[in-house]
């Protein structure tokens, strides 16, 4: 069984029958799958390049400031580390990592790297605590955004994690686990004050409120009647929408005073302003998908949404795309897509790329990555931005991997266009494609055998694809014999020349 993927099938039968609807694993899955596979890494037998999946922060590490994105942690990396010389341990020690990492006795600001955190869990290694050390890096030619481990190792040095305390990098505590912790290790032991200090410190600590603790306070607060059924006064009213726009989530996004996401509606791309993408200071509602677009994804008709971090995350990361190109790409790749297709069928269902190959007008082709989540309100927008031909290439290759692929979406004056029941269909015709259509250009070659498309299926266009790949073939070999053909007709001619030269000297 693969982490994270549940069938759409099986979601929307859930959901009919009235059971809970959810596409990933719970902990105790993702804690069972990262034990199997550890043991696999022990026998030898896991795939090289491997990644663990531990699935995204608990409430607890969000209080933290851990942002809520997916865990990773790479199997190399790990060999590594376990093999480093002033850390050495045993990978096995470290079963049960997701619940732990998850359930930690504190998380710390890091001293030295700012964008990092590090959990203190109960894992241990020869009496030592493991910590892990966490950060968001990008991954991958899209940038998604992912919560790395980068360092995972067994304290040997209980000092240490009083400096964190006496530094105030404390950002959660269980106090019972961490107050027992000092109480316990030897090192803090043999100094009474240093004990005491570091104590005291953990008593005094007030951790933050869990985001459920945050929503729940949203979701209580005044409707427009009193509980006696008399309305508001006007001045009262005022006052709460007044407070109303400055409630947040946890990512800065702008709340309703219930607690749902607040959107503004643009009719057109060219009313996203400069600021939406310079200053971002709101949720934006897009206007719908074309049918054909959202049949192919499936949508379902929800709304599309950018919110208000995404336009900071998109700013931070693309700083070489202006307010200007940002319309572009979002008015080419979403209204007027070439390709669409799932790039991480595997490790990241939910992900689905439209893409606006270029033209002679435009240099540059354009992306735009969405979460098509059947669990949410909305489709969300992850970012956009322009993409070479080589990561085109490299997008390409990546969701074959995965047992995907990037398709050509079918125009929306197509005979084909909404034709589309599921996710995985518009796939090349095979009694419509021709010869013209596959001397193609550039990324015709690699993507789009042009063509209309039909409701074939993998097996014709994997077919069209060995009939280009041969034609490809065929004409190398033509343009190979060519070349012997020259070469040896000049080889001649110069024997020729050599030969007459000799006669003529005697």
């Amino acid at each position: 069984m693969l982490l994270g993927v549940t069938t759409v099938k099986a979601a929307k039968r859930a959901k009919k029958q009235g059971a809970g609807v959810k596409f990933s694993m719970n902990l105790e899955q993702i804690n069972q799958q990262f034990n199997n596979e550890l043991q696999q890494q022990i026998d030898g037998t896991l795939p090289k390049g491997h990644i663990y999946q531990l699935g995204n922060p608990s409430e607890i590490l969000q209080s933290a400031g851990i942002q809520d994105l997916p865990m990773e942690l790479s199997a190399q990396r790990l060999k590594e580390k376990s093999e480093q010389a002033n850390h050495i341990f045993d990978i096995a020690d470290l079963k049960d990592l997701p619940k732990a990492i998850n359930d930690p006795i504190a998380v710390f600001d890091s001293r030295t790297h700012k964008d990092s955190k590090v959990i203190l869990t109960e894992l241990q290694y020869k009496g030592n605590n493991f910590v892990a050390i966490l950060r968001v890096d990008k991954k991958g030619e899209l940038d998604i955004d992912i919560n790395s481990i980068n360092n995972l190792y067994p304290k040997d040095s209980v000092i240490g994690i009083y400096r964190w305390l006496d530094l105030g990098l404390l950002q959660y505590c269980d106090k019972k686990k961490l107050t027992d912790f000092i109480a316990q290790s030897t090192d803090l032991i043999a100094d009474d004050n240093l004990r005491k200090s570091a104590a005291k410190i953990v008593q005094n600590f007030v951790n933050p409120k869990l985001p459920s603790e945050k929503n729940a306070f949203r979701l209580s607060y005044n409707p427009p009647f009193y509980s006696n059924g008399e309305p508001m006064k006007e001045s009262v009213m005022q006052g709460q929408a007044l407070f109303s726009t400055k409630i947040k989530d946890n990512q800065g996004n702008p709340l309703n005073a219930d607690g749902t996401l607040k959107v503004e509606k643009v009719t057109s791309i060219d009313e996203l302003t400069d600021k939406d993408f310079t200053q971002p200071y709101r949720n934006v509602q897009l206007p719908e998908l074309p049918k054909v677009v959202d049949n192919a994804i499936g949508a379902n008709n929800k709304p599309i949404v950018i919110k208000k971090n995404i336009f900071e995350k998109n700013l931070q990361s693309h700083k070489d795309v202006s307010p200007k190109d940002s319309r572009n790409i979002l008015s080419s790749a979403l209204y007027n897509p070439n390709l669409y297709g799932q790039n991480k069928k595997v490790t990241r269902p939910y992900n689905w790329v439209l893409i606006s190959l270029k033209d002679e007008k435009t240099g540059d082709n354009k992306l735009v990555l969405l979460e098509v989540n059947d669990t949410k309100d909305y489709v969300e927008i992850v970012h956009w931005h322009y993409v070479r031909d080589t990561a085109l290439e490299t997008i390409k290759k990546q969701a074959e991997r995965e047992g995907a692929h990037i398709l050509v979406l079918p125009s929306e004056n197509s005979e084909e266009a909404g034709g589309l029941p599921s996710r995985t269909q518009g796939l090349i015709s095979n009694d419509k494609v021709t010869s013209n259509d596959l001397d193609t250009q550039e990324f015709g070659q690699k993507f789009s055998i042009i063509g209309e498309i039909g409701a074939a299926n993998l097996d014709a266009a994997e077919e069209v694809t060995t009939r280009m790949d041969n034609l490809n073939i065929a004409r190398r070999m033509e343009a190979d014999t060519l070349a012997i053909f020259i070469c040896a007709k000049f080889a001649g001619i110069c024997s020729s020349i050599y030969f007459r030269r000799q006669s003529y000297n005697k």
